[in-house]
């Protein structure tokens, strides 16, 4: 099963680390240098339209999107609930 990101990109569940909110997560020295390492490595894929507003962390890659991280979470959680 696949969640929508925005922007027409989808990913499949099972490779979602965690969902978070980006306003959230940007304010600390930790998490600047982490994202600066992600850039540099070329792991972010912004589907954000819009403001952003949330991460999700795969493995591999860092998707920006627009979505809110509540909304992600709730279709990840139906989706996940439907598989059992």
């Amino acid at each position: 099963m696949y969640i929508q990101l925005g922007n027409e990109k989808a990913i499949a569940i099972q490779d979602i680390i965690a969902i978070t909110d980006l306003e959230n997560t940007v304010n600390s020295a930790v998490s600047m240098e982490y994202f600066r390492r992600l850039e540099k490595e070329k792991k972010i894929v912004d589907v954000a339209k819009d403001l952003p507003k949330s991460m999700i962390i795969t493995e591999n890659k860092v998707y920006i999107s627009s979505i809110t991280a509540q909304t992600l979470q709730r279709r990840f959680n139906e989706m996940t609930t439907r598989r059992k």
